[in-house]
């Protein structure tokens, strides 16, 4: 089983605040997780690791980029999609 944190964690993990994960959210540029029965939303290292993908491919100047490839529902997907170009 993979380790697991709240939204917080993830920011902290990651170098964003909370509210930038949810806009990568609304954006389709990071899945939200489901909510087990506690109710809270738990992410992994997978999802750190994605976060800070994006933030690289920002800064690299790949914006257009990542919109294009929103729609997908899986980060893998997404990454391997862009790599291919």
């Amino acid at each position: 089983m993979k380790p697991r944190m709240t939204i917080g964690k993830l920011a902290e993990s990651a170098g964003v605040g909370v509210e930038t994960i949810r806009f990568y959210q609304r954006s389709g540029l990071l899945q939200e997780p489901d909510r087990p029965l506690s109710g809270f939303r738990e992410y992994t290292v997978e999802d750190a690791r994605h976060i800070c993908f994006i933030k690289r491919a920002q800064m690299l100047g790949f914006r257009k980029i990542l919109q294009r490839f929103s729609i997908s529902p899986s980060p893998r997907r997404t990454i391997h999609r862009i790599w291919l170009l």
